[in-house]
């Protein structure tokens, strides 16, 4: 027993370094950019890598939703956060998103502009998918996320609905940039 309480004592100091980690870095980054004089283009500015903001918002939201019961008297209070947390995440995306698909929409795109980062589009929105369905699986323990369970669901739905509508676009941009495209096939840190 006190074995499994020290894991759960660690764990929870985890995800608070990584709450602390997420406010500090996305405020600041974004802080900074908001304020910074000299700002790149959309087109040169914009890529999937931006939407690692909301992957780490909806990582703070499954690691607590897998901690809340934990937690023994605060869990609903731990799982309203992961509530806020998973529609922050969400909003994020479609801000972002929005940005980027319209890049690609009404902007010349090279093949050597859809790097590796645009594969982010997809993974952003479904680890958000992977947040929404463990609240769902936690609101049994939460009267907040029971009051709003089919919004919930809803959301979540259309999470896994955009995210499985990117793969084939993925694929298909994957095929122009390689095959069509000539563009060559190598290692690419990002």
């Amino acid at each position: 027993m006190a074995r499994g309480r020290r894991h759960l004592e660690a764990r929870a100091w985890l995800w608070a370094v990584a709450i602390v980690l997420w406010g500090t870095i996305t405020y600041g980054v974004f802080a900074l950019l908001t304020v910074k004089h000299d700002k790149p283009s959309l087109a040169d500015g914009i890529n999937g890598g931006w939407l690692v903001a909301v992957v780490a918002a909806q990582s703070v939201s499954v690691l607590g939703s897998q901690l809340a019961s934990g937690f023994a008297g605060s869990t609903p209070v731990v799982l309203f956060f992961c509530l806020a947390m998973w529609l922050g995440g969400g909003m994020l995306y479609i801000w972002i998103i929005s940005l980027i698909f319209y890049r690609y929409t009404f902007f010349a795109m090279l093949p050597s502009d859809l790097s590796p980062p645009y594969w982010v589009n997809m993974g952003a929105v479904a680890i958000s998918t992977l947040a929404g369905s463990l609240l769902v699986l936690a609101a049994p323990h939460s009267p907040v996320v029971r009051e709003v369970l089919p919004f919930v669901k809803g959301l979540t739905l259309m999470f896994w609905a955009t995210s499985t509508w990117w793969i084939p676009m993925l694929v298909i941009l994957g095929i122009w940039r390689h095959v069509y495209s000539h563009f060559p096939m190598r290692y690419d840190p990002l």
